[in-house]
């Protein structure tokens, strides 16, 4: 990690199960860490007028500078998006902590932007370098630990 940062910004489309890399240095130098790359990143890929449903609205993941260096309690990060839950309809931000963050730094990544709309059922399988859109259906409908345990 290279002053903080991990390097890497990894693009999702969902609807083609493709993904692109694009260096973290193209917004490291204006803006500081995971809340304010994602919400650059947040206009440069909403298109005007998507609502939060559509399948253009992108999701995006961030974590900040500290987080997996090693100091206590950096661990969160930032998910953004258009918010339903504003009228009208909005940026919406919220933070969160746990294991996410770390590991996606550790994967090579300081943010994720995810958008489209899959054809069936899928989660994305995350491993150093290696990214694949794997099957879902057989977990549709379960609980989260349950879904946890199975995709391990």
């Amino acid at each position: 990690m290279t002053y903080g940062y991990a390097g890497s910004i990894l693009r999702i489309d969902l609807t083609d199960e493709s993904v692109s890399r694009t260096p973290t240095s193209e917004y490291a130098r204006d803006l500081l860490g995971g809340r304010a790359i994602n919400a650059k990143l947040m206009f440069e890929e909403s298109e005007a007028g998507v609502s939060a449903f559509d399948p253009g609205n992108p999701v995006i993941i961030g974590a900040g500078l500290l987080v997996g260096s090693g100091v206590m309690g950096a661990v969160r990060h930032e998910i953004t998006t258009r918010s339903p839950e504003q009228i009208p309809e909005g940026f919406g931000n919220v933070g969160s902590g746990g294991t996410f963050g770390p590991e996606m730094k550790y994967a090579g990544y300081d943010h994720m932007v995810i958008k489209g709309k899959a054809k069936k059922p899928i989660y994305i399988h995350i491993e150093n370098d290696e990214i694949s859109f794997r099957d879902a259906s057989a977990l549709w409908g379960k609980g989260v630990f349950e879904t946890n345990r199975l995709i391990r």
